[in-house]
Order: structure tokens, then sequence, then C-alpha cells
């Protein structure tokens, strides 16, 4: 089979169990929540991205002006991430509460959204995925030039695009190397 065999049809990920319940799909692309109710229905997942770490990464992206005007401000917000996630760590039930609260969403919806994803800590961030000299795809730069080679070789994308000018590993390298400061002082 390829993909000239498969007609592509956009629908919402939250939609994707009702168009299979309605036979306007074969096969969808969903997620969590979503995915839940159609594995309660029997579909099958056939593929996860898990099969293919790194293929599918979340990423904090700030506009350049902000970037370059408000430095203090981007270090802030990826101070805060780190600090959510280690607060994570070492008190998951009172983060699990917290998020359900906040967020209206079940603490076991939560669990469950979480499944399958794998948040990389800060070493990870500035020793892997901020690695430009690195063709594994734990590196931002590897798994984009290997994405960006894919959407190129099929016509949409006319050229590869400068990572190293999307890229600002300095943020989270500053705070690698400040964890590792205060760990050496202890």
């Amino acid at each position: 089979m390829t993909e000239g065999d498969v007609q592509f049809v956009s629908i919402p990920a939250q939609n994707v169990t009702q168009a299979l319940d309605k036979g306007e799909i074969f096969a969808g692309h969903t997620y969590q929540p979503y995915l839940s109710g159609g594995l309660k229905k029997g579909y099958h997942v056939m593929f996860t991205a898990g099969q293919l770490p790194g293929l599918i990464t979340t990423v904090l992206a700030f506009r350049s002006n902000i970037v370059d005007q408000r430095p203090q401000d981007v270090q802030a917000v990826i101070s805060s991430f780190i600090e959510a996630e280690q607060y994570y760590d070492s008190h998951r039930e009172d983060a699990l509460n917290i998020m359900s609260s906040k967020s209206g969403v079940s603490k076991q919806d939560i669990i469950q959204n979480f499944d399958g994803i794998k948040v990389i800590s800060l070493k990870e961030n500035s020793l892997l995925a901020m690695n430009n000299k690195s063709n594994e795809t734990t590196s931002l730069y590897a798994l984009g030039n290997h994405m960006a080679g894919f959407l190129v070789d099929r016509g949409q994308m006319g050229q590869y695009p400068d990572f190293t000018k999307l890229i600002q590993p300095k943020f989270v390298n500053a705070l690698y190397g400040t964890q590792n400061v205060k760990a050496i002082g202890k």
C-alpha cells in the first residue's frame, strides 16, 4: 500500500471515533482523552508515536523579538517548567490534585493522558535535545532535519530551515549549568 492508495481527510481528533462509527473513515489519528473512547468502543491502535521516540516533540516557542528583548522573562518561563516537572516528580499526588482542580480534568484522565509521554529532564534537554552535533532524534536539530527531509522530498517544503536560527539552547544550558553548580556546592 502506498500513500496514493489512501484518501486523507481532515477530522478533528475529538471527532475521529464518531467518524469511524459512521463509516466516514476506516482509520484515524487521535490522542488522549479521545483515544480511550475509541478503545472502549472496540477500535484498535495501529501505531503510536511512542514506537518512534522523539517523532512528536513538544517545544516551547517564543517570538524572536521576545527572546531578544526579554531574555530574563524567557528564562523565568523555562525555569517554571523545570520547577513544575521537579515538583511533579517529587510530589506526584499533590501535583495531580492541583492539575485536576485547575483544569477540571479528572486525575485518572490526567494520568491516562500522560501515558506514553516522556518528559525529558533538564539534563536531557541540555545534553541531548540541544546537541546540534548529534545525528540522533533525541537532538532537536537532527529531528528537525529528519522531518524537514521528509517534507522536502515530498515537495511540501522548498528547503531545509536553518535550525541554528530557530533553536536557542542558551536558556536550557544556563539552567542546567546553574543546577550543576548548586549540586557541586552542596
